[in-house]
């Protein structure tokens, strides 16, 4: 079975960036035992063009539609929406 935890490790390996799954309607963290989730299905990651907001839309909310998410740069601090990925990758290249 699929955790938080485990779809979090999984994004950072893949995607090259830490997220924590979150409550839509709080945005409190969602424990990373929580089982039952689908597995983040993507087998490569997203371009390095996209946004922040664009991995989200196009990836995270169409796999995990009930859920919310915080992308982290590489100093854990919130990323924000207009980053590119690429640039956001870069940051765990410094930290």
């Amino acid at each position: 079975m699929t955790t938080v935890r485990g779809v979090e490790n999984r994004v950072h390996k893949l995607e090259g960036f830490s997220v924590n799954f979150t409550y839509e309607h709080d945005r409190s963290d969602v424990r990373g035992d929580k089982q039952h989730l689908p597995s983040y299905g993507y087998q490569r990651a997203a371009p390095g063009r996209w946004t922040v907001a664009e991995w989200r839309a196009k990836r995270f909310n169409k796999s995990y539609p009930s859920y919310g998410v915080n992308v982290r740069n590489g100093s854990g601090k919130p990323a924000d929406g207009r980053m590119k990925l690429s640039n956001l990758r870069w940051t765990y290249n410094q930290a």
